[in-house]
This record gives C-alpha cells, sequence and structure tokens, in this order.
C-alpha cells in the first residue's frame, strides 16, 4: 500500500523505466498511513489506527528543506544527516 506521494513516485518510475527499457529505480517510501487520513480511510473503506508511537508526531511544527533534485545534492544531504 502506498501514500499519495509514494504513488505518484511509483507512478514516475514505471513511466521513466517504460520509456528508457533495462533502467532501475527505487523509491523512497517512509509514510505511515495514518498520515493522509482521509484519502487512505475513503480507499480502504476502513478507520486506519493512529500507532501510540505517532500521536506525538501531530503536535509538532512541520518543516521543509528545498533541496536541488540531482542525484549527487539528494545523496550529500542525505549522507549528512546519517
Amino acid at each position: 500500500m502506498l501514500d499519495p506521494h509514494g504513488a505518484v513516485a511509483y507512478k514516475a518510475l514505471e513511466d521513466y523505466i517504460t520509456t528508457k527499457p533495462g533502467n532501475k529505480g527505487i523509491i523512497l517510501e517512509t509514510a505511515h498511513p495514518v498520515k493522509f487520513p482521509d484519502v487512505v480511510e475513503e480507499l480502504l473503506m476502513t478507520k486506519i489506527p493512529l500507532p501510540e508511537s505517532a500521536k506525538s508526531l501531530f503536535t509538532k511544527k512541520k518543516e521543509s528543506i528545498l533541496l536541488s533534485n540531482t542525484f549527487d545534492k539528494v545523496k550529500e544531504w542525505m549522507l549528512c544527516k546519517a
């Protein structure tokens, strides 16, 4: 099961591989379905239980980081966060 962002990434990878046969790719998918309850619950027709470990996440400030869309820049950012 993919969240909305993961589904878009999967479709983009699928399109890429269709136009470039023989290539492969990866999708980094980390979101829990509870992050998108409206969409996921409607599609699955069931309530998604909120894990105890995730409850505090909904009280935190959301932050975004603007990154270049090149592999090297994303890799550099990921490695400095390790």
